[in-house]
């Protein structure tokens, strides 16, 4: 087989893939065409994307290309001697990567990789001699692709020979004199680099098997006794990572006994004192009992070993949230007599957060109460003695300041997406409803109400209207019965428009009319006597909310006077020529009409209504007799 140009290579790729066995059979031996792909690979007449191509080839079909160990040891061998002659730089990184990919492939798809094969040794060694080069061979970021290529690499290869990447014993002993080595000098270190120290060699440690976390353990005693929040969470970290290979049961008891001591400490500010509240939600336990994905107490956390964690009035908003939304935890997963007094105070302290909300606090004191009237409700919603308090609280204010719509609406979708278990949500929906209907109604508060009401309207399991029956039987006997659920569509609502029995010319000119009076843009309005009289002395202010739309249904001309007949034939004001004029009314006293005509394949109706709210509702129905057809 001669060589090949640039022209031609791109004919041989896409006969070979359209049927790669029968191609090797045409053309000889595979070796040889083989030979000829590598060789060509380190012309210069070749363009870097047809090099990449045949590169593709070897990636895709490495055992048809390379049938023996020996044929890949020699592919293997001769793309890295290429990778080599390339060197670094920006202009073959495309090239440079897929060379790896095709190296690692051929070598483990023909089982050539392995201790005797010295094609394998160098390209293990080129891997990691890349993923090692943080100067990236003074490439700069234009090294940063191959990098990552060889990582990439690097993982296959361990995934696929598990004891490939592990070091000698050479390197184990070389490591551990490392590793104490830095943190015998790590103190001298500020906090913050102390932190990042420990836990990148706490990640050297936990990757290598044979080195025992217990070289850290002298560095827990200094760990235990201080403050610093960067070293309290670099030894948080130590322990979510080696848990009881590291730290004893003990050791656990006395980390949760200081951050509970430092997260009360008076001494330390706001925000230190919130990442020691953190600390006791995500602490990592020996033995944790669930997944550690939530929000989670340990076990030896109680009611009694807590007890200075409680919240206070005169605390700052976000330290209050935070210790009541401890204390809940701890009180609702305890049992005995401290868990309950305990759940009594925190009951206490959110109803006394509502006493500034009640006497017009602030935004800040409406926000404080809420937040806390969820955090409780969270944990102890399936409770109702002290639920039933809360929800009268929150029913009392709303009483009291109609303002607080926004809040108590905000709190419902809280409530219900975190509480689905719990009754609280429902009971408070519920009482909610009660207070709005049987209260008297004032403009200023209408608003309020309304936007609690749609809110609750939302919820499927929240009654709407229970209706019965009482009847007579012929015997004398009263009977009542209830009666099912009845769902009213869209279309139910349709009321014909009360038109006279007029000839078509008439009725057509009536229908003028009418649209004029809908028209939004219209700067005069229709006056005519019977338009009002058939708008049902419609008030002047409702003119405003007039709006015009424009729909396409795709509805062929055949059929749409049988969708006409079947849905509107109640409704049809006037009919000319396949253009059909329809008017409707809508309780209390919407009114819409429709201007259905074919234009080619499609029906075009034109909208006019005197409540765009309308609009989207009425575009569904008519989209939704489109599809049904």
């Amino acid at each position: 087989m001669g060589s090949r140009g640039g022209e031609s290579w791109p004919d041989t790729i896409a006969a070979f893939r359209s049927g790669p066995t029968a191609f090797l059979l045409s053309h000889g031996a595979n070796d040889t065409f083989v030979a000829e792909l590598l060789r060509d690979l380190r012309s210069e007449r070749l363009t870097e994307q047809l090099k990449v191509s045949l590169l593709m080839l070897l990636l895709d079909y490495p055992t048809l290309l390379c049938r023996d160990v020996k044929a890949g040891q020699e592919a293997a061998a001769s793309l890295l001697s290429l990778f080599t002659q390339l060197g670094p730089g920006s202009k073959h990184a495309s090239l440079r990567r897929h060379l790896l990919f095709a190296t690692g492939t051929v070598l483990v798809a023909t089982d050539a990789f392995g201790p005797s094969c010295q094609a394998s040794g160098d390209y293990l060694a080129l891997l990691r001699q890349l993923a090692s080069d943080l100067n990236d061979g003074r490439g700069g970021a234009a090294e940063w692709p191959v990098r990552a290529a060889a990582c990439e690499c690097l993982r296959e290869l361990a995934t696929i020979h598990r004891l490939v990447l592990l070091p000698s014993p050479g390197d184990l002993r070389e490591l551990k004199l490392v590793v104490s080595a830095l943190l015998e000098g790590s103190y001298l270190l500020s906090p913050a680099a102390q932190s990042h120290l420990l836990w990148h060699l706490a990640q050297v440690v936990s990757m290598v098997r044979t080195q025992s976390p217990a070289i850290f353990k002298a560095q827990l005693v200094r760990l235990f006794g201080t403050a610093d929040a960067a070293l309290q969470h670099a030894l948080l970290q130590l322990k979510a990572l080696f848990t009881d290979s590291l730290f004893t049961s003990e050791d656990e008891a006395f980390l949760l006994r200081r951050l509970v001591a430092l997260a009360q400490h008076p001494a330390l500010p706001t925000p230190v004192t919130l990442f020691h509240l953190d600390c006791l939600l995500h602490f990592p336990e020996n033995r944790p009992l669930g997944s550690g994905t939530e929000e989670g107490l340990p076990v030896l956390l109680t009611p009694g070993a807590t007890s200075g964690l409680f919240p206070a009035l005169f605390q700052d908003p976000a330290t209050a949230l935070a210790r009541l939304n401890v204390m809940c935890l701890v009180c609702v997963e305890s049992e005995g007599p401290m868990a309950e007094q305990g759940a009594g105070y925190l009951l206490e302290h959110v109803l006394a957060l509502g006493g500034p909300v009640a006497r017009g606090g602030g935004p800040e004191a409406v926000r404080l109460f809420f937040q806390a009237a969820f955090l409780f409700a969270r944990s102890f919603g399936a409770r109702e003695p002290p639920m039933a308090q809360l929800t009268q609280c929150v029913l009392d204010l709303y009483r009291q300041n109609g303002a607080l719509a926004p809040n108590v609406i905000n709190l419902l979708d809280e409530s219900w997406g975190a509480a689905e278990e719990s009754r609280w949500s429902r009971s408070l929906a519920r009482g909610l409803q009660a207070l709005i209907v049987g209260s008297p109604l004032t403009p200023g508060r209408l608003g309020g109400h309304l936007k609690v009401l749609a809110r609750l309207a939302k919820e499927k399991d929240l009654p709407r209207l229970e209706a019965s029956a009482v009847y007579a039987t012929p015997d004398g006997l009263t009977r009542c019965s209830r009666l099912e659920p009845v769902e009213v569509t869209f279309s139910d609502l349709f009321m014909p428009l009360p038109v006279p029995a007029w000839p078509s010319e008439k009725r057509q000119g009536l229908f003028g009319a009418l649209w004029h009076r809908l028209d939004p843009g219209a700067e005069e309005k229709c006056a005519e006597s019977l338009t009002v009289l058939l708008w049902h002395r419609l008030d002047p202010g409702t003119v405003e909310k007039c709006a015009e739309s424009l729909t396409v249904l795709p509805v062929a001309p055949e059929d749409l006077g049988a969708m006409i007949r079947s849905h509107f034939a109640r409704y049809v004001v006037a009919e000319q020529g396949g253009s059909y004029e329809i008017g409707m009314v809508l309780p209390p006293g919407c009114h819409i009409l429709l201007r259905v005509r074919s234009v080619d394949d499609v029906a075009r109706v034109g909208i006019r209504t005197d409540n765009w709210k309308l609009l989207p509702s009425l575009n569904n129905y008519l989209q939704g007799l489109a599809e049904s057809r």
